[in-house]
């Protein structure tokens, strides 16, 4: 039977992966940082009934920046597969170095570690990474484009897989899934789960921008397909569907009941509120929630495609209206 180390196991994506591996009597290790807080994975398996699982997982404190400490989990437990779910999320330049640490020598310490092993190792990076591209659909075929100026975060998760591909050029077994925004009505924590907190709050406004998302739920089940799939040293971008921001809003307001009318807010005052909130945190000493990054992603449309992906899903995937229905019922 397969050991599996999951990195990252008490995160918003990891806690969904950790219980459904579980949920199919997967041997998984449990790889968390030392003194993290397992409370909202916890939540997660209540919510799903799955007290008598939590109770059963393996933790195993490892530190990722100690490519000793790491071997020295794959030797023990003698780990056939890696899954790579840790990583710092932030659009702050403030953050880069946190960043450059949590995600590119992170993965780089290991594919260090798994190299002449064998493991198979699954990656989970981000659309961040097709930040740059300009056409549409935005496929797996497309290339990182350096002239674009991004986000540092982009920046890591693409400098991230590059170690992946060094890794596979080296002869490890890998695969890089690209997730949209990943969304999980059953956790209580931080993440990009907090989109249903804002779309409660309100639903009146709306960009001009659009992105994709997949459930929490549907990711899990994607990675185990990989696990035992015997595709490899390819990416995968994993998303339902491409929602605009307007249509987000109105999904909401259904939801909720509410027969407000939309009022579209234009990239100009988008711009003045950037300048106000980069001021403001500078005069407060304090790091400005509201990025260029932010503001890109809000007033620009990308439209990826998910057509490769479905090739090789055994299920259909759960539609994201639902998803987010679920999620402000559950506030």
């Amino acid at each position: 039977m397969s050991v599996i180390l999951l990195t990252g196991a008490n995160g918003m994506i990891g806690s969904h992966i950790l219980l459904h591996l579980l949920q199919c009597g997967d041997t998984v290790i449990a790889g968390i940082r030392k003194h993290a807080n397992t409370d909202a994975c916890k939540q997660v398996f209540k919510s799903q009934h799955c007290n008598h699982l939590f109770n059963t997982i393996k933790w195993q404190e490892i530190d990722l920046q100690n490519t000793n400490a790491i071997e020295s989990v794959l030797n023990t437990y003698q780990v056939s597969c890696v899954i790579h779910a840790s990583g710092k999320v932030s659009f702050n330049r403030l953050d880069s170095v946190e960043l450059w640490n949590s995600h590119v020598i992170q993965t780089r310490n290991l594919i260090n570690a798994c190299i002449d092993k064998p493991i198979r190792f699954i990656h989970l990076s981000s659309l961040a990474v097709f930040q740059g591209e300009t056409v549409s659909p935005i496929d797996e075929h497309c290339n990182w484009n350096p002239s674009i100026k991004t986000s540092v975060y982009a920046q890591c998760k693409y400098e991230a897989e590059l170690e992946v591909w060094r890794g596979s050029a080296e002869g490890l077994e890998v695969l890089i899934l690209n997730p949209g925004v990943v969304l999980a009505p059953d956790y209580k924590g931080t993440g990009s789960n907090s989109i249903f907190l804002k779309l409660k709050t309100t639903t009146r406004f709306y960009t001009s921008g659009s992105t994709a998302y997949i459930s929490a739920k549907d990711l899990s089940k994607i990675v185990r397909v990989f696990i035992y799939n015997t595709v490899c040293n390819e990416r995968f971008i994993c998303i339902e569907r491409n929602i605009t921001y307007q249509s987000l809003m109105h999904i909401a307001r259904m939801v909720l009941k509410r027969n407000e009318t939309a009022i579209a807010v234009s990239k100009p005052v988008l711009q003045l509120v950037w300048v106000c909130s980069t001021l403001f945190a500078f005069i407060l000493g304090r790091k400005t929630q509201f990025t260029q990054s932010i503001l890109h992603a809000l007033t620009h449309k990308k439209n990826y495609s998910n057509d490769k992906l479905k090739k090789h899903l055994p299920f259909a995937l759960e539609p994201i209206p639902e998803v987010i229905e679920q999620g402000l019922k559950n506030l």
